[in-house]
Parts: structure tokens; C-alpha cells; sequence
């Protein structure tokens, strides 16, 4: 019985002892030790090389996938516009316009009323861009003149509330305050504004979706109007329409324009 134990103990201990030399240098042998200790080395060190490139891989397939979905996302062969890199996006709930989601926009004609328009895009929607921004334009616009280096453009949403302004005042016209006859409220022109505000809105293409929900009242489904949309931030870009205003642009000036020779 005793030797049994014994025996036991002796496997043990003879199995632990191979297990832990292959661990504990070999005091008889240095040339084993540091032959030992050098394949470790190795083999660690081949592993850190190996976790540092699979790293570094992983990493770049990231931003290339990355750089790939911007480019699907942003067309590559956009319309270059100098205030691109200031567009930034908010969230933002439209309003429905009917009773008590009606806007300060929405009425008749006050002085008030005529002065929130105005703010949107009067006396700032025409601007002022440098020559380096203007040699990258698509469309090549004009200098102006007695400022040299300095290019006038218009950014599209000015124009386009322009339009819509013009549309809103010729909704009036029966109340006489404003002239029929006046070239801006005029058939013609309006006729231009909604059919440029057309194009704009086919362009922009709001894809947010509209729910529908049904209406006790009404007892019919109707689409909801109130919902968030994400928005190019309206504010950033007037800024800075107002801070690269073009106070006096005579228009009847042809000032030379060194970029027609590039």
C-alpha cells in the first residue's frame, strides 16, 4: 500500500519535473540554455511583428473602406462650391404651416413680416470669393471690379428664396401691396422662380420619409408633415454669405478678368 503511494508520488513528481525543464535552464549544458532561450525570443518576437501587421492591415482596410463609402456618397464628380467644407448638418422638425404650427413666414404683408424675407437672403445674397477659389468654379464668373482678386458668385439658396419671396408677394397682390406691374412680381418672372424652385427641390431630392397616420377626425389616413429632417445648416451659410457681402457690385463695369487666360 505504502509502496503504491509512493510509486504514485514518484510518477508525479518525475512528470512535473520533465514538464518544468523544459522551462528551467539545464545548468550542464549553457549551450542548450541559450539555445533554448533564443528560439523563445524568436518565437515571441515573430508573434508581436505578427499582431503589429495584422493591426496595421485591419487598419488600413478600414479607412480604405471608409474613404470608399465617401466617395460613394459624396458624387466624385461634384460641382466644386468655395463654402462645401463649412456644410454642416443638423436635425431639425418642419413645421405642418396650418393653425397653431403656422410660421412667422406665413400671413399677409406687414412691414414686420416683409423685413423676417428679407433677412433670409436681401443685401448679402451676392458674394465675394478669391481668385484661388474662383479658378476651381465650373462655371467661370467675373471679377469685380475695384477689388481686384476678388470674384462675384451667388449662392443657389439665395436665389431660390428670392423666388419664393417673389411668389408670396404676388399671393397679395389683390391687397395692394405691391405693384402688379413691377418686373420682379410680374407673370414672367414668377413663371422663372417656380420653375427654378422646381428644378431645385428635383435636385435636392428630401428623401426623409412621411408617415401616414389615421385620423379619427377626418376618418382617413393623412401623411404627417411634422417630422425631422436632416438639414445643411442654414445659419453657417448665411454667416458667411453676410461676412463676403458684395455692397456694390456695378454691374455696368467690365473689369478684366486675368483667369480667362487659364
Amino acid at each position: 500500500m505504502s509502496l503504491s503511494k509512493v510509486g504514485d508520488c514518484g510518477l508525479v513528481n518525475d512528470a512535473r519535473s520533465s514538464e518544468e525543464e523544459l522551462f528551467l535552464p539545464k545548468l550542464g549544458n549553457g549551450i542548450q540554455i541559450r539555445k533554448n532561450h533564443g528560439s523563445l525570443y524568436c518565437l515571441i518576437y515573430l508573434c508581436i511583428l505578427l499582431i503589429i501587421s495584422l493591426l496595421c492591415l485591419s487598419t488600413y482596410l478600414a479607412l480604405s473602406l471608409k474613404e470608399s463609402y465617401h466617395s460613394d456618397v459624396v458624387f466624385k464628380d461634384h460641382v466644386y462650391s468655395p463654402v462645401e467644407e463649412l456644410v454642416h448638418y443638423k436635425n431639425l422638425v418642419f413645421t405642418t404651416g396650418f393653425g397653431s404650427e403656422r410660421t412667422p413666414y406665413q400671413g399677409p404683408p406687414t412691414p414686420e413680416r416683409d423685413a423676417l424675407w428679407d433677412d433670409l437672403y436681401l443685401n448679402f445674397g451676392i458674394s465675394r470669393i478669391p481668385r484661388d477659389s474662383a479658378a476651381k468654379l465650373m462655371n467661370k464668373t467675373l471679377p469685380i471690379p475695384g477689388e481686384p482678386g476678388q470674384y462675384v458668385i451667388e449662392l443657389n439658396v439665395f436665389h431660390q428664396l428670392h423666388c419664393l419671396n417673389m411668389i408670396r408677394k404676388r399671393l397679395y397682390i389683390e391687397d395692394g401691396k405691391y405693384d402688379p406691374n413691377h418686373k420682379l412680381t410680374g407673370i414672367e418672372h414668377l413663371e422663372h422662380c417656380y420653375d427654378a424652385l422646381r428644378q431645385s427641390l428635383m435636385c435636392s431630392a428630401d428623401i426623409t420619409p412621411l408617415p401616414w397616420v389615421w385620423s379619427d377626425k377626418a376618418q382617413e389616413a393623412k401623411e404627417v408633415a411634422r417630422v425631422m429632417h436632416t438639414c445643411r445648416d442654414f445659419d453657417i451659410l448665411r454667416n458667411w454669405a453676410r461676412e463676403h457681402a458684395v455692397h456694390h457690385f456695378d454691374k455696368k463695369t467690365h473689369a478684366q478678368d486675368d483667369l480667362s487666360n487659364h
